[in-house]
Parts: C-alpha cells; sequence; structure tokens
C-alpha cells in the first residue's frame, strides 16, 4: 500500500485535521472574546448609537404623549384602587359616629324644645 519513505495517507489526513482543529479553536476564541469587544466599541458608538439617537429625537414627541396618558391612566386606576376604597373606610368609621352625634342632638333639641314649651307655660298662665 504505502511505502515507508511515504506517510500513510490516513495519517496525513488525521495531522491536517489536528491542524485544522487548531486553526478553529484560535477562529473560535477570536469569535469569543475579540468580537463583542469589537461590537462594542466600535459598531456601536459609529452606526447603532446615532441610528438610535436618531429614532428617540423623532420618536420623543410621541413617547412622552404616550407615557403622559399612562400616567393619567396609572393615577385614575390609583385613585380607583387606593384613594376610594381609603375614602370609603374612612367613611364607614364616620358614619356611625355622624349618626349617633345626629340622634343625640336631636334628642337633646327635643327635651330642650318641651322644656322650653313647659317653662313657657307656667310663666304664661292662660286665661
Amino acid at each position: 500500500m504505502s511505502s515507508p519513505a511515504n506517510p500513510a495517507p490516513v495519517d496525513n489526513i488525521v495531522t491536517k485535521l489536528k491542524q485544522l482543529n487548531k486553526v478553529l479553536d484560535i477562529l473560535g476564541m477570536i469569535i469569543l472574546y475579540v468580537l463583542p469587544f469589537v461590537i462594542l466599541f466600535h459598531v456601536v458608538p459609529k452606526y447603532i448609537l446615532p441610528l438610535a439617537l436618531s429614532v428617540v429625537y423623532f420618536v420623543a414627541p410621541y413617547l412622552v404623549a404616550v407615557l403622559k396618558k399612562v400616567a393619567t391612566l396609572v393615577a385614575s386606576l390609583f385613585a380607583i384602587w387606593v384613594i376610594l376604597p381609603m375614602i370609603a373606610l374612612v367613611a364607614s368609621v364616620v358614619a356611625p359616629v355622624v349618626v349617633g352625634a345626629a340622634r343625640t342632638a336631636a334628642s337633646l333639641a327635643k327635651r330642650l324644645s318641651s322644656h322650653a314649651s313647659a317653662r313657657d307655660a307656667s310663666h304664661n298662665p292662660k286665661n
């Protein structure tokens, strides 16, 4: 098959594959470790950042309008879900006190009225 002066073709292929594997390892390391820095420090400032800034410049007014509407909606929901239940809670605590005070005032007014009419009757006897 092969002469002693010529190495076997399989050995030659294995050697070439090992060299290719080393080259691919080096390329993989470059892609893995160097390419992100190239993208971060070259591509982003040169191409992506100006594009992003121009998009923000043109989109900002619409974004502000949308954010104002969202803020209004959030404030409304806050009022519905937080403030109104707090008002209801305070009203449920205050209402019995107010009703009791009103009843006490009514009974006191009734007593004073009957007392005043009895006093008037005693001071002004009918002829």
